[in-house]
Order: structure tokens, then sequence, then C-alpha cells
């Protein structure tokens, strides 16, 4: 062999090397990111149902981009493929816009819709709720906390 040719073999072994070590890194910072982040929706969702829930909205507001982020990079590590990702999306999308729209319509109406009472129509907007809104992202939050489950 030629001091080129082994020149050649080196520098291409260490590129492989390198590029391995730098995609280990940014797994390993993703990961990091990611848990935090985890840690991070959990806390703040248990705190959205107690008097902090004002300073708690102004936290997730300041760190919204961080959490999209985090929710990004853990659809690598999730065992579903594109079309079980694509799944998982849109039944957390639909919780989503459920959500916002049933409660434009609660709004409208005058009533909460967040308890059953003696009101019939608020009553069909609980109804509404649980069905479109916590069902569905019920079974998001599962499926994708199963998804982590290992990689096919």
């Amino acid at each position: 062999m030629t001091k080129e040719i082994v020149f050649t073999a080196l520098e291409s072994a260490l590129a492989s090397a390198t590029k391995k070590r730098f995609t280990e890194e940014i797994d390993a910072r993703q990961r990091r990111h990611a848990t935090h982040y985890a840690e991070l929706a959990t806390e703040l969702g248990a705190r959205l149902q107690t008097s902090d829930e004002i300073p708690t909205t102004r936290r997730i507001v300041l760190e919204i981009e961080n959490l999209r982020s985090a929710i990004a990079w853990s659809l690598d590590f999730l065992r579903y493929g594109l079309c079980g990702q694509r799944r998982l999306a849109w039944l957390i999308g639909i919780s989503v816009w459920a959500n916002w729209l049933l409660t434009l319509v609660a709004s409208a109406l005058g009533v909460r819709g967040l308890e059953y009472t003696r009101d019939p129509v608020n009553n069909v907007v609980a109804a509404f709720l649980d069905l479109f809104v916590v069902a569905p992202a019920l079974v998001g939050a599962f499926a994708w906390a199963w998804g982590f489950g290992g990689r096919r």
C-alpha cells in the first residue's frame, strides 16, 4: 500500500469515528434535555391545579420552546414508526383542539363544563370534554409512555 492509500483510509476512519462520537454526544444531550423537560412538565402539570396556576402558566410560556424541543426529540426514542408517530400526534392534537373549541363553546353558553351539575347544558359540555379532550389525552399519554418500552 502506498502512503496515500493508508492516509486516505486513516482519514476516512477518523472522520467516521468523529461523526459517531459527535452523534452519540448529541443523542446523550438530547436525552438529558428531554428527561429534564419531561420531569418539569410533570411538576408544572401538577401545579396547574393549585393556587400557583398563574406563575406556573408564566413558567410554561417561558419554557415552551424547550418543551417543544424535548417532545420532538423524544419521538426518535419511541418504538413507533412514522405512521405510529403521526397517529400519536393526531390523538394529542385532537384533544388540544377539542379543548380550545369546547372552552370557547362553554364560554359562549355561560357554563363551565368541568364537572357534572344539575344544568343539562353544562352536563353536555362536560360529557364532550370527557369524550373529546380527557379520553384522547389519556390514551395519547399512555401510548407515548408505552412507546418508550423499547425500539423494534
